[in-house]
């Protein structure tokens, strides 16, 4: 995986396989997620993907303007056709927000 921004407490890694490229996020998704995350999806672009994995399992904080930037960024990557998921465990941070701001179906987050 290759590190797009470490500038806690947010870190942000990009990595193309076959056709899927996925971006984690660790620590706190706030308004200084926006500009890695619009790194990490033109990286994923560059490489050919067709999907595009939003990977939360370890933001321990997501706040609206974090929504926001993963919002675009999933806006931007179905402008580039390709799909999106979100991976967000059972009771994380991330889960949690999302569910509760009605934003997981929009993310391409799995109910369960």
């Amino acid at each position: 995986m290759q590190t797009i921004h470490d500038h806690p407490p947010l870190w942000v890694g990009v990595e193309v396989a076959e056709a899927t490229g996925s971006i984690a996020l660790a620590g706190e998704v706030d308004v200084a997620a926006a500009a890695p995350l619009e790194a990490a999806l033109r990286t994923i672009v560059a490489g050919g993907a067709a999907e595009a994995v939003l990977d939360l399992s370890r933001a321990t904080f997501l706040d609206s303007r974090g929504l926001a930037a993963l919002v675009a960024v999933a806006k931007g990557a179905r402008a580039e056709h390709l799909t999106v998921s979100t991976i967000a465990p059972p009771g994380s941070e991330a889960r949690v927000v999302l569910s509760m701001s009605g934003l997981g179906p929009v993310l391409g987050m799995a109910r369960g």
